[in-house]
Parts: structure tokens; sequence; C-alpha cells
């Protein structure tokens, strides 16, 4: 038992430093900031998220679809708001752009007419007109210039959910950003425009709605905030921006910048759309932001307020007032554009990135100077008698052992996720969600493990044998060179490729720190064996040579070699640690997210694995250090054939 202990210890600290970064991760995304009162909110110049959510419970109360009398009162509840904003603070700080009108009659005579069942979802715009005509409100804070923002939410639920988080949490936010600049003491330079839009569920008719009636340029709108609703609750995401230069100041201006451009691609792969479509085809410049986690509550009955809290509200709300606000201070709206698609991400939700051309460009330079620094200190360290472009064809030739990494790693991530996304295929059931990331990293292990034991083979080490450290410091520099080469490719602009990135600058730093190390401790300990030989080689000479005049004893030198063994154990730990850490963690705060939006979906769940092979598909230099015995495989697949197991019994009760 304790041999086969031993034997599992590589891939058992693996395995719990990946649960740890996840658990991490998980507890990093629960951190919400707490709900302002509107006290509160007004001391600061903060988001009022207690007061938004108040207005929250009175949206989300019912199921309100377009044409309904629960649509209505919600069509009436935000008309209160306003004329409650406008006897506070004055009229000419809010000016109603729209009527309000008795939808009630409207609806009763479109009803009327209807005598069969209601018509396709493209066709209602057309066929209620008249109630869409009427029941959309725009209202306007003048600013300084004409030139406006457009801040848009819609209050229509579908007919079988509340629409707490799609989109009443949305409205509740314009309403309290509203509230924050009419009672603001500053003018902004730019107008707002807030539209509160009815028809979104039905194909888009509100933002269709606004385009058709020319208001885009009788507002002078010239860039747009969508709010939306892709989930239910947690951290609100900007998903998709039309232009870089409004990815960077959101990711500069907003307190908890959550933000990552893959959204618009999963988004596509789900066939999903929002007001965004609208407003971008009509040439404005702008962005996206939603609540997406869980989408399997998204437009069902569990899109309600037990599925999105205050805090969530607060998160959202106080970064959609920090950007709206610095859009409405910005000189020149004009220089934004509506068809240059942004790459973005942040770090742990306090910082954004956004992905320029000058970005890109140098994390490129980044990536081949980390390429430049491993091949420089491998060749002063292990090959000093060579020439660089000897040591870096031979890192070059070695190449193929990283290559076979990262192919296997893939596949064996693919292979493990496969029986979960039939699952899913065939049940669109979530239920299975939580098994998608402990074995997509099961997969990749089991592929690198096996990369790790071709290498082992090629340089025909026996079962106990630990790899020369010269031959370890040779995978690991062709590991770093290779990585660093294939982080080119973030020179395209394409979501999450940054991860190549992050994984091969951080492994390329931890070899420049690590191989001087490593080369100490070979010279450290060669030198101890010529000063040990030494005495040894004296008395052979000054006697005749018997077996008995060998000294047996073993004394501290002899002691040594382990030691150090152990501390090159503990050092490369070390690494391994602050390697998972960094590139691991943001592969999986990627995946969770992709994973709370495409539990439902197969293509999604197939997909994953490909956002954890960046960082994993390295670990081959860890596992090529040990022994790898038919054990470790059979307990692997074990832990797999368990987990799945559990995942399908749990779905049958959960």
């Amino acid at each position: 038992m304790k041999a086969t202990g031993v034997l599992l210890l590589p891939w058992v600290v693996v395995g719990l430093l990946a649960v740890g970064v996840q658990y991490a991760n998980s507890v990093w995304r629960s951190q919400l900031p707490p709900a302002l009162s509107l006290a509160q909110a007004s001391l600061h110049g903060d988001f009022a998220g207690a007061d938004a959510y108040a207005t929250l419970e009175t949206l989300a109360n019912a199921t309100h679809p377009d044409v309904s009398a629960a649509n209505q009162r919600v069509y009436n509840f935000i008309h209160d708001k306003l004329q409650d904003l406008q006897t506070l603070n004055g009229s000419h700080k809010l000016v109603l752009q729209t009527a309000r009108h008795d939808l009630h009659n409207i609806s009763a005579g479109r009803q009327d007419t209807v005598v069969v069942s209601p018509p396709p979802r493209k066709e209602r715009c057309d066929a209620y007109a008249a109630f869409f005509n009427a029941s959309q409100i725009v209202v306007k804070v003048p600013g300084m210039f004409a030139s406006s923002v457009l801040l848009s939410a819609h209050f229509d639920s579908v007919a079988g959910s509340f629409g707490a988080s799609d989109d009443g949490a949305g409205v509740a936010i314009a309403l309290d950003v509203l509230r924050s600049v009419v009672t603001s003491k500053a003018r902004p330079r730019n107008s707002l425009i807030v539209f509160f839009n009815n028809g979104e569920e039905d194909y888009l008719c509100g933002s269709k709605w606004f385009l058709d009636q020319n208001l885009t340029s009788r507002l002078h709108v010239q860039a747009f905030v969508n709010l939306e609703g892709g989930g239910t609750g947690g951290r609100a995401i900007l998903f998709r921006a039309t232009d870089e230069a409004l990815a960077a100041t959101y990711s500069q201006v907003t307190p908890m910048p959550h933000m990552n451009s893959i959204g618009g691609s999963i988004l596509a792969a789900l066939g999903s759309f929002t007001d965004y479509e609208s407003y971008q085809s009509a040439g404005i410049p702008g962005v996206d932001i939603a609540f997406y986690e869980h989408r399997e509550n998204y437009h069902t009955m569990q899109d309600n307020l037990a599925h999105i809290s205050p805090r969530d509200v607060q998160h959202g709300g106080s970064n959609v007032l920090a950007f709206t606000t610095a859009l409405l201070d910005v000189p020149y709206l004009g220089t934004f554009q509506s068809d240059d698609s942004a790459v973005y991400f942040d770090f742990v939700g306090l910082w954004g990135v956004t992905l320029t051309a000058n970005t890109r460009f140098l994390i490129l330079l980044a990536t081949w100077l980390a390429a430049g620094g491993v091949v420089l200190v491998y060749a002063a360290c292990f090959e000093p008698t060579k020439s660089i472009g000897d040591v870096t064809w031979r890192l070059t030739t070695s190449w193929s052992t990283v290559v076979n990494s990262l192919s296997l790693s893939w596949l064996g991530g693919f292979m493990a996720v496969l029986p979960v996304a039939m699952f899913v295929a065939i049940t669109r059931s979530p239920k299975m969600a939580w098994v998608v990331l402990p074995v997509a990293v099961l997969g990749h292990l089991v592929g690198v493990t096996f990369a790790a034991e071709q290498w082992r083979f090629r340089r025909h080490l026996r079962d106990d044998q630990v790899p020369s450290t010269r031959d370890l410091a040779h995978l690991a520099a062709a590991a770093a060179t290779f990585a660093d080469v294939m982080s080119s490719v973030v020179v395209i602009k394409l979501p999450g490729l940054y991860l190549l990135a992050i994984a091969s600058v951080t492994f390329s730093v931890l070899a420049i720190v690590g191989l001087p190390l490593v080369s100490a401790s070979i010279a450290s300990r060669e030198l101890s064996l010529a000063d040990e030989s030494e005495p040894l080689l004296r008395s052979l000479d000054a006697a005749p040579l018997y077996y008995a005049t060998v000294p047996l004893t073993q004394n501290e030198a002899h002691k040594s070699p382990s030691t150090r063994s152990w501390l090159f154990h503990v050092g490369v730990g070390v690494a391994l640690i602050l390697y998972m850490a960094v590139p691991f963690h943001f592969a999986i705060d990627l995946a969770v997210s992709m994973n709370s939006v495409g539990s439902t979906n197969a293509g999604l769940v197939v997909a994953l694995p490909t956002l954890l092979t960046p960082p994993l598909y390295l670990l081959v230099v860890w596992f090529a250090l040990f022994s790898i015995r038919p054990v470790v495989f059979v307990t692997v697949f074990a832990l797999y054939g368990g987990l799945l197991v559990l995942a399908v019994v749990g779905s049958a009760f959960y």
C-alpha cells in the first residue's frame, strides 16, 4: 500500500493543486460587493444595489411577456418611477421622449382582431405594431452637447419566466443609473438616452422600433450600452464590444471589470441574439453586458428572485454606472467604431486587459524574449561549449515530445468529456455539468502521462530510474521554447488564445530561474564527489590494494546527493505550484464560465477541454520525472469511472 501511494504521489499532487485552484476560483467568484442603500450610494456617488433590488422585486413578481396585463403593469411601474425622478429633480433634467399610453385599450383592440393562434415570432413585430409602438419608453437627460449615449434594457419576459435576470435586473440597473445621473450636481458632457424597450423576446421588436423611428439620428446616439440576461445572477460580464477602445475604457473605469470576449463566440454557438445585433447593424458602436451564470435557468420559471441576489445587482450596477458615466464625459464619441470587434479578458475580476494590436505585439515580443532567455540560460548552464545555433537546433529536435504531449493531452480531455456530451445531447439536462471539469482534467493528465512515458521509453529508463538532471533540463528548455513559439498565434484576433501566451511565459520564467539552480546543484554535487574521492585515492596510492582497505561506512558526503535530490524535487514542486496558480487559474476561470453557460449544449461541453490544454500539456516535464506503472492508469481510470457513475446516479435523484 505504501509503495502504491508513493507511485501515485505525483498525480495526487497535481490533482490536489487542480482542485485547490478550482476551489479558490469558486470562492473568488462568490466574492461580490455588499448591496448599498440609497443613502450609502448617494454619499459615495455609487450604485444603490439594495434600492435597485427592491425595484427588481416588483418587476419580477410575475411573468410579464409583451401584450399581457402583467407587461402593462411593468410599463406603468417604470413610468411611475420616472415620474418620481421628475418630481424630485425637475423635469428639465429628465425629459420623456415618449408619451404614456393606456396599453389596456390598445391591447384589447389588438386582441379583438385575433381569432387564430398568435403569429410566428418573426411576424409579431408587424402583427402587434400598434402595441409595440405605444409601449416603448424613451427618456433623455440633456447634456452640454447633443451627442448621446444610449442605455438600453428590455422589460418584457418570455411567457414561461419571471424575467428576474432577463431582463428585470437590467431595467432596475438602468433606473438607478438614471437616478444617479439626474441627481448629480455636474451636468454631463454628452446626453444620456435610456430606452426601456418592449418586445425584445419577440425577435428584437423593441430595438427595431427604435431604429425604425429614426431615433438614432434624432437623438444623436453615438454609443450604446445594452443590458441583458443570458442566465441567472452571478457576476455581470462584458461579453461583446464593437470597439477595442470601448473595451479598454470598461477595463479602466469599472471597479470590478469582469470581461471576456469569448462570450460573443459562445452566444453565437448557442444561437442567441440580443438588441446588440440591432444597434450594431445600424452602425452604432457599443457593448453588451449580461448576467450569464446558470444558463440552465434561462427562459424558465427558475429565472426568479431566488436566483439573483442584491449583491449580484450591485456588482453589475456599479460597473454599468461607472462605464456609462465615463462615456457621458468622453470629449468625442465619434471616435468609437461599430465594426471592429475587440478581444479582451480579466484577471480575477479586478483588472481588465484589452488585446489591442499594440498589446498583442507586446505579448508576441514577450514570448519571443522568453524563448530567447530560455535558450541563453540553458546554453550557459548546460551547453557552454556549443554555439547558440547548435543549442537552439538541439532543442527544436526535442519539440516532438512537446507536440506529442499537446496532442495527447487535448485528445485525452476530449475523450473524457465525450460521455458527458452525449448525455447532454440526449437529455438537454445540466445535471452532469459539475463533472465536466474534473473529468476533463483527468483526461488531460492521462494524455500527458502517456507522452511522458514515451519520452522515458526512448531514453531506456527503467521503471524505478530517475532521468538525469541534464536530460530533464533539456526537456524543460525544449518545452518552454516550443510553447513560446506556438504562442505567436496571439497576434490573431481571436478570443482565448491569450491562454497559450500566459502558460508559455509563466513556464519560461520558471525555467529561466530554475535552470541555473539545477546547474549549480549539479556542479556542487560533482565538486563534492571529487573532494570525497581525493582522500580515497591518496590512501590507495599509499597502501597495497586490499578489499579491507576500502572504507565501507557512509559519511555526510555520501548523504549529500540524497539531500540534494530532495531539494531538487522540492524546488520542482514549488515551481509546479506557481505554475498551476497562474496559467491554470486563468484557464479554469474561463472554463468555469463556459461550463456555466454551455452546460446544456453538447458542442460547448466537447469544446471546453480545449481551454485546459494550454497550461496542462506542459506538465509533461513534471511527469517525466517519475516512474509510470500500470497502477497509475488503473487508479486514474477507476476515479474517472467513479465520477461518471456518481454523476449519472446523482442526475437521477437531483
